[in-house]
């Protein structure tokens, strides 16, 4: 395939956007709620665990649920290049469950408000 991203394996650099919850930081206060969530109802939960290779690209879901073998990804705004990662990501790795959860599923979950 393509040539890999020069981003592959490489932590994020921090934005004044993260918020820290239990010695975990996130990139956004729904993901920091969806954690939240996930300890109220007794749900293992690993953060950004691991980094996909698109190819061209990496793709990094938001979270890992390791007793369901599921990953999450939470989306506010979906910008293009987003949702393409998104579908080529379930297009190369068939087998991974990935699901999304939207301000609207996260809203009807009582997650945000």
């Amino acid at each position: 395939s393509g040539k890999r991203s020069p981003r592959f394996g490489k932590i994020p650099k921090k934005t004044n956007r993260w918020k820290k919850y239990n010695n975990t930081w996130f990139r956004s206060s729904w993901e920091v709620a969806y954690a939240k969530y996930l300890d109220k109802n007794k749900i293992k939960w690993l953060y950004e665990p691991k980094t996909f290779d698109l190819g061209n690209t990496t793709y990094t879901p938001d979270f890992y649920l390791p007793e369901s073998d599921t990953y999450i990804e939470i989306k506010g705004y979906w910008y293009k290049k987003s949702k393409q990662k998104f579908y080529k990501m379930k297009r190369i790795y068939p087998d991974i469950i990935i699901s999304l959860l939207n301000q609207l599923m996260l809203k009807k979950l009582r997650i945000i408000k």
